[in-house]
C-alpha cells in the first residue's frame, strides 16, 4: 500500500568500492554507525540525498533494507492489528497480527536488515509511541528480533509544518543525532559522483 518497501544488498562486484579519499563527511558518519550496529537518526534538508546515501551504504554492508514511510503510517502499521482469537469455552482474546514488513524479517532470520524509518519526525505522536518497543528493545508484537538495526531520517521544522519534535525517549536512543551537511562543494561533488555511477551506462552520452 505504499507504506513500506524492500531493497536488497548489492551483489559482489556490482558497484565499485568507495574511495576513502573522496568520502564525504556524511558517508563517513554513516559508515561508522553501520559498522558499530548503532541506531542513527539523520536530520537534514529535503532533497539532499539522505535516503539514497543511507541505502547505498547499507547495501554495501550487505544489509537488506526495509523502508517504512512513517508519514503514511498509523499506529497499527507498526504495533500490529488486533485480531480476535477464539479459545476454549467460547472465550475470545485479542492477538496482534504482525505488520507485513516485520513478517519479512521474521521469516528470514539469517538475513541482516536495516530497518529504516523515513520521515520519522513527521510521524503522528501516536505513531511515535508505537515505535518505542521497536527502537528501544528491537521488539515487534511481543517478538524480540536479532537481525536488524534501526535507522531514521527527518527534515527541519522550518521546511515542513508537519514536522513534530521527537519524543524524549526516542531522541535519547538516537543520540548523537547526525546533522546532515548540505550545500557544500563536498556534497555537490558527492552528489554528482553518485549520479554518474547510477546513470552513465543507462542514458545517452550526449545528455551526460
Amino acid at each position: 500500500g505504499g507504506k513500506w518497501a524492500v531493497d536488497e544488498p548489492y551483489e559482489d562486484g556490482a558497484v565499485p568500492e568507495l574511495d576513502k579519499a573522496t568520502l564525504s563527511k556524511n558517508q563517513k558518519r554513516l559508515i561508522m554507525r553501520m559498522k558499530a550496529k548503532k541506531p542513527f537518526f539523520i536530520l537534514g534538508e529535503a532533497g539532499w540525498g539522505k535516503t539514497s546515501i543511507i541505502k547505498d551504504i547499507a547495501r554495501r554492508h550487505k544489509r537488506h533494507i526495509i523502508t517504512v514511510y512513517l508519514d503514511k503510517c498509523l499506529p497499527e502499521d507498526l504495533g500490529g492489528i488486533p485480531v480476535p482469537q477464539h479459545g476454549h469455552g467460547g472465550t475470545v482474546k485479542q492477538e496482534l497480527a504482525m505488520p507485513g514488513w516485520a513478517a519479512v524479517m521474521l521469516e528470514n532470520p539469517d538475513k541482516q536488515y536495516l530497518l529504516f524509518f523515513d520521515e520519522m519526525n513527521q510521524a503522528d505522536p501516536a505513531v511515535q509511541n508505537a515505535l518505542m518497543p521497536i527502537v528501544l528493545e528491537n521488539e515487534i508484537c511481543g517478538v524480540k528480533f536479532k537481525n536488524f538495526i534501526v535507522g531514521a531520517a527527518g527534515n527541519y521544522q522550518s521546511e515542513n509544518k508537519a514536522v513534530e519534535d521527537l519524543s524524549g525517549p526516542l531522541e535519547s536512543r538516537f543520540k548523537p543525532i547526525i546533522i546532515w551537511s548540505t550545500n557544500s562543494d563536498e556534497d555537490w561533488a558527492s552528489a554528482f559522483r553518485h549520479m554518474h555511477q547510477k546513470w552513465d551506462d543507462k542514458v545517452d552520452p550526449k545528455l551526460i
